[in-house]
């Protein structure tokens, strides 16, 4: 096995994986803009707001399928190099940048979301 056909094998899970994060941060992103209000209460600062982050978050995560394209491209036609490795480091933190939304909308906010509000796990509402 040629030190190129290695590095198209390295390249091809990390863009696949990137790509998968991505398309599914772009659901999570569509749901976040799904779940806000259209009359919001108050004066919408906080929709405004939540908009502005889902927004960030479906950009954020087609930037990560772009560049999981661009890497898988670069990898089937390009010999290995310097410019493949940083692609390559690229399209993981991009795929990974992903990630954090995904597990605080997994688990709903809910451990955050009780620290944040002085909660604890044992309480009820009511």
């Amino acid at each position: 096995m040629s030190l190129d056909s290695r590095s198209a094998l390295r390249s091809t899970p990390v863009a696949a994986a990137s790509a998968l994060l991505g398309v599914v941060g772009v659901a999570v992103g569509a749901s976040i803009l799904g779940s806000i209000p259209a009359d919001p209460p108050g004066d919408g600062f906080a929709a405004g707001l939540a908009a502005a982050f889902g927004l960030a978050y479906v950009l954020t995560s087609l930037l990560a399928v772009a560049e999981a394209a661009v890497l898988a491209l670069v990898a089937r036609f390009h010999p290995p190099g310097r410019a493949r490795r940083l692609l390559l480091a690229g399209a993981a933190a991009g795929g990974l940048s992903v990630v954090p939304e995904l597990l605080l909308r997994l688990t709903e906010g809910a451990a955050v979301g009780s620290f944040l509000l002085g909660r604890r796990g044992s309480e009820t509402a009511g």
